[in-house]
């Protein structure tokens, strides 16, 4: 889905980027909501740079893997982090060098 398209699953887009915090303004659900706008692409541009995928303003299919994603998932991905971050904090004094160019450690 694109600007200017019209599908039943815009207003399940818009209720979704609007929880999400990407579509700020809270319109009206009507037969208007099905019509791809100029303020849901903004919004789904937010979502895109958000998740690091290539800001078009287009419902595709990588955009539409990430709206998949629940929100406890990303939860626990960022669990993981966090634990992963602090198993592997190390002291400032220590450290590794790699040269991979010169295949030197």
């Amino acid at each position: 889905m694109q600007l200017g398209d019209r599908h039943a699953q815009v207003s399940q887009l818009k209720g979704q980027l609007r929880l999400l915090g990407d579509l700020p303004s809270p319109n009206v659900l009507t037969l208007a909501s099905q019509y791809f706008d100029e303020e849901l692409q903004a919004a789904l541009i937010r979502f895109q740079t958000r998740h690091t995928v290539t800001a078009d303003g287009v419902l595709g299919p990588a955009t539409r893997a990430l709206l998949n994603v629940p929100p406890w998932q990303r939860i626990d991905q960022l669990v993981l982090n966090m634990h992963r971050q602090r198993q592997f904090a190390m002291d400032e004094e220590a450290y590794l060098h790699i040269n991979l160019p010169e295949y030197r450690l």
